[in-house]
């Protein structure tokens, strides 16, 4: 779980951010099977103060950075409207089947581990400005296989 970080803050504004990486049934896992999709659920919070002086979009994105050699970069994200006044948002993140090449079957070829760091980045934007309402979560490590 991380903290929303709004700054500059002069409403003491708060919230959480949390993000689960599920299996293709939606269990949550640190082990994907590269043959098969999975999904990243989010969910994140904003005071009731704050959420009422929103409009605009957040954009949830995830990157994945390798261990060793191999994919590193964006592997999807959504864009979710505001809607004044909630509190509560979710969305989730799928990603599509073989986006993450699977280990090699015997042992690890040059620097490729198959082993990922995952990490989830919540922005707000109004319009064309990102504001300064972020948030990250970093982890879990994931191998596919």
């Amino acid at each position: 779980m991380a903290e929303l970080h709004i700054f500059p803050n002069p409403l003491t504004a708060s919230g959480e951010f949390t993000a689960t990486v599920n299996d293709n049934a939606g269990l949550p896992t640190n082990v994907i099977e590269a043959s098969l999709a999975f999904t990243v659920d989010c969910r994140w919070t904003i005071d009731p103060i704050t959420a009422s002086l929103l409009g605009g979009t957040w954009h949830v994105d995830l990157y994945a950075e390798s261990i060793g050699g191999g994919f590193e970069g964006r592997l999807g994200g959504n864009a979710v409207a505001v809607s004044p006044g909630q509190t509560t948002y979710t969305s989730t993140i799928t990603v599509p089947a073989n986006t993450l090449p699977n280990d090699v079957p015997v042992h690890p070829v040059d620097d490729i581990s198959s082993v990922y760091k995952m990490a989830v980045v919540l922005r707000h934007h109004n319009g064309v400005v990102t504001t300064s309402i972020t948030a990250l979560v970093e982890g879990p490590l994931v191998m596919v296989r």
